[in-house]
């Protein structure tokens, strides 16, 4: 069987058409399926991340920054010469209580003081314990990532939670 072509049920077929596309779900209900709300305060964005920890959502066929996303939805419009913070220091987290609205100076510098927070860029726990040092480069990892990110090679999919 070439590669890329599976052999569906009628079960999966069905499930498959009665889904609709996206963009075609109203995009805050979409947004509020990929938050996990943390005893810390943080609404975790469980959705797509990129290689800096930021969520990304689809709005209307456009890529848009899911902080940005809540921000405007329920703390209002982002001015064009500003930027968010993230007081919380978790790119991960889209609870907008946890975001300010910047200059691009104050936020780099907002970063250099609290450089180290305790979380990874996805918003796990970072300590001794949940540290994954590679034994070739001798980088340091979050374990949980590690772990996650070697059962997707091994496996072609997210683990389930």
């Amino acid at each position: 069987m070439p590669v890329g072509v599976y052999i569906r049920s009628e079960e999966q077929k069905a499930t498959q058409t009665a889904r609709l596309p996206h963009h075609r779900v109203d995009p805050l209900a979409r947004f509020w399926s990929k938050v996990s709300i943390q005893d810390n305060g943080c609404w975790l964005w469980l959705g797509y991340l990129n290689n800096k920890g930021y969520g990304k959502l689809s709005v209307n066929l456009q890529p848009v920054y899911a902080h940005r996303f809540a921000f405007e939805q329920f703390r209002g419009p982002i001015p064009p010469d500003k930027e968010i913070d993230h007081t919380c220091r978790n790119h991960a987290c889209v609870n907008p209580r946890h975001m300010d609205i910047v200059t691009t100076k104050e936020n780099g510098d907002r970063g250099r003081v609290a450089r180290w927070t305790g979380y990874c860029i996805r918003g796990h726990p970072w300590d001794a314990d949940n540290t994954y040092i590679n034994p070739n480069t001798g980088h340091s990892m979050c374990r949980t990532c590690h772990r996650e990110k070697e059962y997707q090679r091994k496996y072609g999919k997210e683990p389930t939670v």
